[in-house]
């Protein structure tokens, strides 16, 4: 079955692409109400800082929870509570009685229900699509998240500015519940069937750690993940340092510059998309992806000059589109499917916990030598990482 006559992934995708468009209409309009009422770049902060902590400590949990659940009603179920939690926003704000606990409650229950949301519907896609489409799946799934992530600040900021921040969230709210109505229509006719005998919620908790722990592969894979999105947390916090620092951007030109990674992103996802039943050995082509963009990186680091720069943040954004979708179908390909949420909601704890060591250790670099030297940092990381997985077993053999 090609994914244009697959009627449920064609649902999924767009009530995806709607929620996502509807939370880029809660990132903005939260966090400047909460600065605009507090007067606080610590409310902000904190408010953030509710998702970040959530994920770390809930996300194992609602990964096993997913494996012991119909994956879709944890989904439906996680929808509708966000829609509740940002529609209790918007009313707040329209009766004029929002205050900054009712937008840490808020985001308290939307954080909650996002954390069981990732993990079911990561472990889902697997048996959204037939085997064959998983690739190409996951690559269009992930060109959407891109588009969104480019497009949605400013059709946010035009309808924020149009009808104002209460209606907004108004808007944010409805978009979970034509989520909810997708996933609720759509069918994964590829998933296991969930297991008859019931065992211990520990024990199920347990083989999700053992899941990654007792498999050589699948552990490399996991540490290269981890390691990437730490350097990718580096250049979070580096790439606003040199565009004002050294580049001496005004914010609409680092506005328009931001778009050199994202744009290479969607090159290579657009790449992998239409040769991906053509790839042979995934595992060699992600490792070496996976260099190209630790040399690129590497290679910022000496600070030659705007354009090459920018060249070179559009080059790393290729490489990334592609060794990206082979992370995630590879993941797919190693974790049996009745124990993706628990391997999901594992990964995902793992890696909120590294991002910030990552950013603060580019924070430091960037204040203390050259934000130069961070680059130079986190691209030898991930140079490291793939020469590890080339040179070591397994992994690179992996079709």
């Amino acid at each position: 079955m090609g994914l244009m006559r697959n009627r449920s992934f064609l649902l999924v995708f767009t009530g995806m692409a709607v929620s996502l468009l509807g939370d880029a209409l809660y990132a903005l309009t939260l966090p400047l109400w909460v600065l605009d009422a507090t007067g606080s770049a610590g409310a902000v902060a904190l408010l953030n800082g509710l998702g970040s902590v959530t994920s770390l400590l809930l996300a194992p949990l609602a990964g096993t929870i997913a494996d012991r659940t119909d994956r879709r009603h944890i989904m439906i179920a996680a929808d509708l509570v966000r829609a509740l939690a940002v529609g209790a926003a918007a009313i707040f704000m329209l009766t004029g009685r929002a205050s900054f606990g009712h937008v840490l409650a808020v985001g308290a229950l939307l954080s909650g229900a996002s954390v069981f949301f990732t993990p079911a519907y990561a472990a889902s896609q697997s048996g959204l699509v037939h085997p064959e489409d998983l690739t190409r799946s996951l690559s269009l799934f992930q060109m959407m998240r891109q588009i969104v992530a480019m497009a949605g600040p400013s059709l946010a900021g035009v309808v924020v500015a149009g009808v104002g921040a209460g209606p907004a969230l108004g808007l944010d709210a409805a978009t979970f519940g034509i989520s909810a109505v997708a996933i609720a229509l759509a069918r994964l006719r590829w998933a296991p069937r969930p297991p008859r005998e019931r065992r211990p919620f520990w024990a199920d908790f347990r083989t999700g750690i053992s899941t990654i722990a007792d498999h050589p592969v699948l552990r490399r894979t996991v540490v290269l993940t981890c390691g990437v999105n730490a350097a990718g947390a580096m250049f979070g916090v580096l790439l606003p340092v040199i565009a004002r620092q050294e580049w001496h951007l005004s914010a609409q030109q680092y506005g328009l510059w931001g778009t050199a990674s994202p744009a290479g992103i969607m090159l290579g996802l657009t790449l992998v998309t239409a040769v991906a039943n053509r790839i042979r050995f995934r595992g060699r082509f992600m490792l070496l992806a996976l260099l190209g963009m630790g040399v690129t990186n590497l290679a910022m680091a000496w600070g030659s000059g705007f354009w090459p720069f920018t060249v070179l943040l559009f080059l790393g954004g290729l490489t990334f589109g592609l060794s990206n979708v082979m992370f995630a179908a590879l993941y797919r390909v190693l974790v049996p499917q009745e124990q993706q949420g628990r391997f999901f909601g594992m990964l995902g704890s793992v890696n909120q916990a590294l991002q910030p060591v990552g950013a603060a250790l580019a924070g430091l670099l960037a204040d203390q030598v050259s934000p130069f030297l961070g680059a130079a940092v986190a691209g030898s990381i991930v140079v490291a990482l793939a020469v590890w997985g080339l040179t070591g077993p397994g992994l690179r053999d992996v079709e």
